[in-house]
């Protein structure tokens, strides 16, 4: 599971954070035991998305003043790091895995993936997922309690800090998992 901060939502986004969970898209984990498999890469410095041109927007500067405090400060916690090393570091994470990934997923594959994906190939690194790996959180979500379905609303998975990505990324597998349990019920 991935989730990523960013300063604007085009594919050429600068990352501010890559947060990342190893699970089991069919387990039975708890918050503990995701945060023990649950990586972060960053907080990476604005100087190196700008020499890499990747884009900063004026409205999601402005919507990231309207968070919480604390989802501020997580973009500006612990050692910031060019946006290089923090990708090389991700990749290297994934690529010795064991066992290996075999999916990608996002709350939107749209979003994160594109954007991370953009970054890779920018600075000439191997993205290392293949395009049919990318899974979605949100379709998942929805398969299991439609719109009007008999089921109601999804339930609220509170952990953590919204728009921390390591928080983001351990209530998003937190969610797989449930909507799989119901499914496979």
């Amino acid at each position: 599971m991935v989730d990523i901060e960013t300063l604007s939502t085009l594919p050429s986004a600068a990352i501010i954070t890559i947060g990342a969970v190893m699970f089991d898209p069919r387990g039975e984990d708890t918050e503990e035991s995701l945060r023990e498999h649950a990586m972060l890469f960053g907080p990476i410095s604005f100087e190196s998305n700008e020499a890499e041109g990747r884009h900063i927007s004026a409205s999601t500067m402005a919507w990231w003043l309207k968070q919480s405090p604390e989802a501020q400060a997580g973009l500006f916690e612990g050692d910031i790091v060019p946006l290089r090393a923090a990708l090389e570091r991700f990749r290297q994470w994934v690529n010795n895995a064991s066992p290996a990934p075999t999916r990608l997923w996002c709350k939107d594959p749209d979003f994160d993936s594109v954007i991370l994906s953009d970054a890779f190939r920018g600075m000439n690194l191997m993205w290392p997922f293949k395009f049919w790996e990318t899974r979605s959180v949100r379709t998942c979500m929805e398969l299991a309690y439609p719109p009007g379905g008999l089921r109601g609303d999804f339930p609220q998975i509170g952990v953590g800090v919204a728009h921390n990505a390591v928080d983001d990324s351990i209530r998003q597998c937190l969610s797989v998992q449930h909507a799989h349990h119901v499914l496979d019920a």
